[in-house]
């Protein structure tokens, strides 16, 4: 009789023992997907992590509870909960404590954002010192420009009633003079990575495109229909170190804009030979970073009010502390980086007719590994033939497209077919499609002017991480346009990029 009430004191006990187990290890999954979008703020983490831990009956110090916070990288938390395990009939056993502790890994992944990996994003042609150029200008547009100019933002309200700042209409909280919030214009993230130890500053070139740059109206307003300069304003917000989490985000700043069209700068209007007058000095500055993680910040760029016609391409240039020249992200540990936070509007133009154009598009590096890169392209496709997405030794990856036209821009659809490496034909005049008419209500026979454009590239066997550490490319993508033999590569479009599957996952 003894041997057996043994047994059958130990599988209570056991038993016992399991369940507390799998409470232990419930808490520990939730904790650490608490924790991880916080990060890299490793004091906020491991804060959030013992708040959720405490919420579901496990507060770190009471009642024999630890719950320990560690950090295998800054985008990673492995939360460990333990407690004394509960005793029935095991004391006459043992009186020993017993322990149960279970983990949890979570692994947070930024988003990703479209820029080049330079400290510098929308430069066109042209670089500093002796960076690659982006090839691509930052283009925004107005309430009156025409739908297809690429700008997706400002698309979505364009029509003719909406025109000339009407008091008489209803403001579009999602672009059109939003002041609160997040809503309004487009985000671009600032990183400055630790190790910079200078203050560095927003230098913004061309803030300001008006008609043979210097002839603003006299009464000192942007408006009238000759006035083909689309007034920008910015302001700089915190994201408090917390890159995953907007709803903690507050402006910093007030409203700037710049007096630059008061005077004739040193370039003509469409020559752009000259590429270091014409950068302007925000009042945007941002510290050194002494610490062990990257500090972000975010620019808000947003059409001004009393704008009526045209639009405006521009560039940025996140200036570090006493430098006069451009670095690269690419082998560089202390170059400060600038990226678009979800959409960048882009105008771009190749320099021979036939020539392909090969556009900067994100870093996206093997943490990856497996998911789906997902790019989307906005009103994209004039005067181009064919398009590409291209790793960073090159090479042209293999994707699957869809458009949101399903009734004439469809996968199935014959004429879609192109030759050659992996791509998206594109060019309209090879086609029967008749007259398009976009969401917003403009006729256009471009192909997919207009129209949204999804292209889903895996990244599976066809990516080689190691290779890309190795190239001197980093793990930068690109895309390109291939023209017709006879036209010059041209592209007004908007590009956004983001990754398969939750970016906040268990990993262990």
């Amino acid at each position: 009789m003894v041997p057996l009430m043994i047994f059958v004191a130990l599988a209570i006990d056991v038993g016992a023992w399991i369940a507390q187990a799998n409470r232990l290890q419930a808490v520990a999954d939730a904790s650490a997907l608490a924790g991880a979008p916080v990060l890299p703020d490793q004091t906020s983490a491991t804060r959030v992590a013992r708040e959720i831990a405490a919420l579901n009956g496990y507060e770190h110090g009471v009642d024999g509870v630890l719950v320990e916070v560690e950090f295998p990288d800054q985008v990673s938390i492995r939360v460990l909960v333990s407690k004394p395990g509960q005793r029935f009939f095991s004391e006459v056993v043992s009186d020993d404590e017993l322990r149960i502790t279970r983990y949890a890994d979570a692994a947070a992944l930024s988003p990703v954002g479209i820029g080049s990996p330079t400290n510098t994003v929308g430069f066109g042609p042209y670089a500093i010192g002796s960076l690659e150029p982006s090839n691509y200008w930052i283009l925004e547009n107005n309430d009156c420009q025409v739908g297809h100019h690429g700008d997706v933002k400002a698309a979505q309200y364009l029509a003719a009633p909406w025109c000339g700042n009407d008091p008489t209409l209803p403001d579009n909280p999602e672009w059109k003079r939003a002041t609160t919030g997040r809503e309004g214009g487009y985000f671009f993230k600032v990183t400055i990575p630790s190790g910079v130890t200078g203050t560095s500053r927003l230098m913004v070139f061309d803030p300001g495109r008006c008609p043979g740059y210097g002839s603003k109206p006299s009464d000192g307003h942007w408006n009238g229909a000759s006035d083909r300069g689309t007034h920008l304003q910015w302001r700089m917000w915190s994201t408090n170190d917390t890159p995953l989490i907007r709803t903690d985000d507050q402006p910093t700043s007030g409203w700037w804009s710049s007096d630059d069209c008061a005077a004739d700068l040193p370039y003509g209007a469409t020559s752009w030979t000259d590429k270091t007058e014409g950068w302007t000095q925000t009042p945007f500055t941002f510290p050194p970073n002494n610490g062990d993680e990257p500090a972000t910040y975010l620019i808000q760029s947003m059409v001004g009010d009393s704008t009526r016609a045209g639009w405006n391409h521009y560039s940025f240039w996140v200036k570090p502390g006493g430098a006069s020249t451009g670095c690269s992200s690419i082998g560089t540990d202390n170059c400060p980086t600038i990226s678009a936070e979800d959409w960048i509007p882009a105008r771009a133009s190749g320099a021979v007719a036939g020539d392909p154009m090969t556009l900067y598009l994100a870093e996206v590096g093997p943490e990856y590994a497996g998911q789906t890169m997902q790019v989307q392209l906005w009103d994209v496709g004039e005067s181009m033939d064919n398009i590409q997405v291209i790793d960073p030794l090159g090479n042209s990856m293999d994707f699957t497209w869809s458009s949101d036209d399903t009734l004439n821009h469809a996968p199935t659809n014959d004429s879609d077919e192109c030759s050659g490496n992996p791509c998206l034909w594109l060019d309209p005049t090879s086609s029967s499609y008749p007259s398009k008419v976009n969401y917003a209500g403009w006729g256009n026979h471009w192909r997919f002017n207009g129209r949204i454009v999804t292209l889903s590239v895996p990244l599976d066997e066809q990516v080689d991480f190691a290779a890309y550490a190795g190239s001197g490319e980093g793990y930068w993508f690109r895309i390109r346009f291939l023209p017709t033999p006879t036209r010059l590569a041209t592209e007004w479009a908007s590009f956004a990029l983001s990754m398969d599957g939750d970016p906040i996952r268990l990993t262990d």
